[in-house]
C-alpha cells in the first residue's frame, strides 16, 4: 500500500505527452475515435433559352433527398458520386441542343462525377422564323431574291445570305460553275437542329445543276442541318472521252474528270467541327467522272430517294455512286446515324485505276467504307466510328463492283435490299453482290440478291468477320462464299423479279411476281415500314424479301 500510494505522485508529474499516451490507451468505449466528414460539393443546374422551369430528372437523389428538380436548382452530394441528368427533347416550342458542363453528355443526357462544385446547363434553341429566298435560271444577284419575281440567279449568291431556318426554292434553269475549279454550290453557312437550311426545287419545276469542275454540290467542314431536295445535277461524262480519261494526268488531276456530283468532306475540319446532319433527297444524278454523292469524315447523312447512274467512270481516285468514308462521330450515340435508303443506282462504274492502288477496285452501288478509322489506319486521325448505319429499300443493278460492300466497318444493318447482275468489271470478278471485308455487327436481313453467272450473291473475305449474321435474304445465280454461314431461313431461288433487264435501265423493276417465294416469307425484325415505292410493310401475306413490297 505504501508503495502504491508512494507513485501517486509521481503519475501526477508525469510529462505532457506521456499523459497524452496513456490516455490514448485507455478504452475505446469510453474515447471513440471520431468519423471524419466527408467532401460535399454542390450540383447546380441551369438551362438556357429558356433560362428557367425546365424539368430535369436526377439520379441519384442528392444529401437531402431531393432528386428531379426546375431549373434552376441545385443538389449536394458526396465527392465522387456520380449523377445522371436527362432533359426533356423540348422545353415549350424551343428544341433541346446540348449540354454543357458534363463529365460526358449524349443526346439529352447528362453524366457529372462531383469532384469539385459544378454547374452544367441544359441548352436549348429557339424555333427561327422561317426566310425563304427564290432562284431562277431568269433571274439576278442584284434582286432581293424574296419573290419569284425578284428571284436571284445564282444557286452561290443566295447561300451566302442563308441563316438557319431559310428556305431556297429553285426554278427552272440550268446552273453551272462559274470556273473550272469553282463549285455551283458550296455550302458552309449551318443551320441549326430545328432551323434547317433547305435548297429546294421549286413545286412542279426542275432545276438542274450542270457542272465540270470538282463538285456540284459540296458541303464544307462547317455545313450542319443543311438538306439538298430534288436538283438534277450532271457532271461532265458526255463531254469526255474514255481515251482521254486514261491518259489524265495523275500528278495535275483535271476535275473535267473527276468531278463528284455531291460530296461533304470534313477532313479539313476540327475535332469539333466537320460536316454533319446532311439531308441528299430526291435528286437525279448522272455522268459524274467521281462520286454520286460521297461522305467523308461526316456524321448524321441520310442518302434517301435519289436515282444515281453513270457514275464514277472516269475519276482517279477509286469512287462509286454512293460512299461513306471514316465516319466520324459527333457524338456518342449508338443509334441509325448514317442513312442510304430508297435509292436507285445502275450503270456505274470505275473505268480508270485508282491511283493509290494501281488498279481498279471500286465501283460499288454503295460502300460502306473504313469506318474502324484509327483502328483500321493510324494515319486516319479519327476514332473508330460508334454510330449505326442502315442499308435499306434500295435497287441496285448493273454496276461494275458489288451492290453493297462493308469494307473496314462496324454497326451495319443492311436490310430489304434488291440487286440484279452486278460486278460487269472483269477484273473484280469473285465478289458478292453483296461484299464483306474486316467487318463486324452486320446484319444482312431480308434482302434479294441476284449475281450474273460466275458471280457470287454474297462474297465474305474469309477470316475477318465477326458477329456477322445473315437470314431472311434470298439467293439467285451462284454459290456464297467465305466462312459466313447461310442463315436457317435464308433460300436459294429465283426471285421472279418482273423486269430486271429493260432496255431503259431508268425503269427496270426489281418488284416481284405475285408467286415470288420472297413474298410473305421475309421477317419483322429491323424491317422499314414501307418499301421502295411508299408502300407499307407488311403486306396482305406479310413481311416479304427484297426492296418491294407486295400489299
Amino acid at each position: 500500500m505504501l508503495t502504491s500510494l508512494t507513485l501517486l505522485p509521481r503519475l501526477a508529474v508525469l510529462p505532457l505527452s506521456s499523459a497524452l499516451f496513456i490516455a490514448a490507451c485507455g478504452s475505446s468505449s469510453s474515447n471513440p475515435t471520431p468519423t471524419p466528414t466527408p467532401t460535399t460539393y454542390s450540383l447546380t443546374v441551369d438551362s438556357a433559352t429558356p433560362a428557367s422551369g425546365v424539368a430535369i430528372t436526377v439520379a441519384p437523389a442528392g444529401n437531402s433527398n431531393s432528386a428531379n428538380g426546375t431549373t434552376p436548382f441545385t443538389r449536394t452530394y458526396n465527392s465522387g458520386v456520380s449523377v445522371t441528368l436527362t432533359a426533356p427533347a423540348m422545353s415549350g416550342t424551343n428544341t433541346f441542343s446540348s449540354w454543357s458542363g458534363c463529365t460526358t453528355a449524349s443526346s439529352v443526357t447528362c453524366t457529372v462525377t462531383l469532384t469539385a462544385n459544378t454547374t452544367v446547363t441544359a441548352n436549348y434553341t429557339a424555333p427561327v422564323a422561317a426566310l425563304t429566298y427564290y432562284v431562277s435560271g431568269s433571274g439576278s444577284d442584284s434582286n432581293d431574291g424574296l419573290t419569284q419575281a425578284t428571284a436571284f440567279l445564282t444557286l452561290q449568291h443566295a447561300a451566302g445570305l442563308t441563316q438557319p431556318g431559310t428556305l431556297v426554292y429553285v426554278m427552272n434553269g440550268t446552273y453551272t460553275n462559274a470556273c473550272p475549279s469553282c463549285t455551283v454550290l458550296d455550302v458552309s453557312i449551318p443551320g441549326t437542329a430545328n432551323g434547317w437550311i433547305t435548297y429546294k426545287a421549286y413545286p412542279g419545276q426542275t432545276p438542274i445543276i450542270s457542272f465540270n469542275g470538282w463538285e456540284g454540290v459540296f458541303f464544307e467542314p462547317t455545313a450542319a442541318y443543311v438538306e439538298v431536295n430534288g436538283f438534277t445535277i450532271i457532271g461532265n461524262n458526255a463531254n469526255v472521252t474514255l481515251a482521254e480519261a486514261q491518259a489524265q494526268s495523275t500528278t495535275n488531276p483535271d476535275p473535267a474528270y473527276n468531278g463528284n456530283c455531291v460530296a461533304a468532306d470534313g477532313r479539313q475540319g476540327t475535332s469539333t467541327v466537320r460536316p454533319n446532319h446532311l439531308r441528299i433527297l430526291n435528286n437525279i444524278i448522272s455522268e459524274c467522272g467521281g462520286g454520286g454523292v460521297a461522305a467523308i469524315m461526316s456524321d448524321y447523312v441520310t442518302i434517301s430517294g435519289n436515282t444515281i447512274y453513270n457514275a464514277s467512270w472516269y475519276s482517279i481516285y477509286g469512287t462509286s455512286p454512293i460512299s461513306t468514308l471514316e465516319d466520324w462521330n459527333s457524338d456518342s450515340s449508338t443509334d441509325y446515324k448514317m442513312i442510304v435508303t430508297g435509292n436507285r443506282i445502275f450503270g456505274s462504274q470505275e473505268f480508270i485505276p485508282w491511283i493509290s492502288a494501281g488498279k481498279i477496285t471500286d465501283g460499288e452501288g454503295i460502300i460502306i467504307d473504313s469506318t474502324r478509322n484509327s483502328a483500321y489506319q493510324s494515319t486516319i486521325p479519327i476514332a473508330p466510328y460508334t454510330g449505326r448505319t442502315l442499308v435499306a429499300n434500295n435497287v441496285i443493278y448493273s454496276n461494275g463492283s458489288s451492290a453493297i460492300e462493308v469494307f473496314e466497318s462496324d454497326h451495319v444493318d443492311v436490310v430489304n435490299n434488291s440487286s440484279y447482275q452486278d460486278i460487269l468489271t472483269p477484273v473484280l470478278t469473285g465478289r458478292g453482290e453483296m461484299n464483306m471485308s474486316n467487318t463486324s455487327d452486320v446484319n444482312v436481313i431480308n434482302n434479294i440478291f441476284y449475281s450474273a453467272a460466275g458471280q457470287n450473291p454474297v462474297a465474305v473475305a474469309p477470316g475477318t468477320t465477326s458477329s456477322v449474321v445473315l437470314n431472311y435474304n434470298l439467293y439467285f445465280g451462284g454459290t456464297n462464299t467465305g466462312d459466313v454461314p447461310n442463315g436457317a431461313n435464308d433460300l436459294v431461288a429465283d426471285p421472279l423479279y418482273v423486269d430486271p433487264a429493260d432496255a431503259n435501265r431508268l425503269i427496270v423493276n426489281l418488284a416481284v411476281s405475285p408467286n415470288s417465294p420472297a413474298v410473305g416469307s421475309g421477317t419483322s425484325n429491323l424491317a422499314p415500314t414501307t418499301d421502295f415505292a411508299g408502300k407499307p410493310r407488311p403486306g396482305s401475306k406479310g413481311y416479304d424479301r427484297g426492296a418491294y413490297q407486295q400489299q
